[in-house]
């Protein structure tokens, strides 16, 4: 591994949580449990940690692993525009709406325990923006949001959304023992019992079956990812968007980069936030905003990856359909409750 690589490996093994947003939600709706309890008597931490080597080798886009490469080569052709009533990014989940999904499924979480005796604090909704919009490593986009920005620059979150799991490492091993049988369901061969983690997924329950059936269907086809994310690269209307980023970041700070992930990676992995990455990080996704970056790339990579699936293009709107679904169920938990996400921006 070179430096930068080195850099990623530790940043991944240092925090499991923070893969690409649509690895992480996509844990999140398969009803797996994204903090499993470590055993007993082994007092670490619940969060699951992804291959470090996995992390470095391969980013994943739009719930797909894709190795990247370099290419200056414009795509031999425009790939048509997404079906009508396709949402314009496609499969990929956005932050917006990986953060609605979390808080939602962290309050369905929060009740269930509550109601079983186990009470603790949930963050607030401007936490979870500020938590989970940080950088990730990308091909070409870089920091979430700008409150992200202002708030910790382009280093990672403290983790204080994490709070089933904060609230279990105060516990002693009894009380241990017995918040995990709550939370993952007991069996003793003759009855069993669900837990937290199948309970708070059940308003989602037919929608998260549909979506991994069409997720494992679209991940099976054997497509050339590589392919999509390079011709994404190069398509004028990325290269377009990019160039308005530069230009935004070089008037607003005296900035310059290739791409947001390339300016990230020159501050993520410092001892410290300085004021000027801060600086550079918020006018970094004003920028992405203002140019409409991030949305120009969700689509255009939609557009690439459902011609790319070719004669299998329908496993790609049943899957968009279905994130929408997703989606609208989860606001309509967030209503009902009277909660509301603070704006990003």
């Amino acid at each position: 591994m070179n430096d930068i690589e080195q850099r990623l490996a530790n940043f991944f093994e240092h925090d499991g949580s923070r893969a690409e947003p649509d690895s992480r939600l996509d844990d999140v709706m398969l009803g797996t449990p994204q903090m499993r309890m470590s055993p007993i008597n082994e007092r670490r931490s619940w969060a699951r940690a992804i291959a470090p080597a996995a992390a470095v080798a391969a980013l994943t886009i739009g719930g797909l692993a894709v190795i990247t490469r370099s290419a200056t080569s414009e795509p031999v052709t425009t790939p048509p525009p997404l079906p009508a009533a396709t949402p314009v990014n496609g499969i990929g989940w956005t932050v917006e709406a990986e953060i609605k999904v979390t808080i939602a499924r962290d309050i369905l979480m929060h009740e269930c325990m509550a109601a079983a005796g186990w009470n603790y604090d949930l963050a607030d909704p401007s936490v979870y923006v500020e938590e989970m919009g940080t950088w990730v490593p990308h091909p070409v986009l870089g920091i979430g949001n700008v409150k992200s920005a202002v708030t910790l620059g382009y280093h990672q979150a403290p983790g204080a959304t994490a709070t089933l799991d904060n609230f279990a490492r105060t516990l002693s091993p009894d009380d241990e023992k017995e918040f995990s049988s709550v939370l993952h369901g007991t069996s003793n061969g003759v009855t069993s019992t669900e837990g937290c983690f199948i309970t708070a997924n059940a308003p989602l329950g037919r929608l998260l079956e549909q979506n991994e059936s069409a997720r494992v269907s679209v991940n099976e086809t054997g497509i050339d990812q590589e392919r999509v994310t390079t011709d994404t690269k190069n398509d004028p209307r990325t290269r377009s968007a990019l160039d308005q980023w530069r230009t935004c970041l070089n008037n607003t700070v005296g900035e310059t980069a290739e791409t947001p992930n390339d300016l990230a990676l020159q501050y993520a992995f410092e001892s410290g936030t300085s004021s000027r990455e801060i600086e550079i990080a918020t006018a970094d996704a004003q920028c992405q905003s203002n140019t409409e970056l991030v949305s120009t790339w969700s689509q255009v990579y939609a557009e690439y990856l459902r011609e790319a699936l070719g004669d299998n293009a329908a496993l790609f709107d049943q899957l968009a359909l279905n994130r929408a679904q997703i989606i609208e169920q989860v606001e309509e938990i967030l209503n009902v409750r009277d909660i509301t996400i603070p704006n990003s921006d």
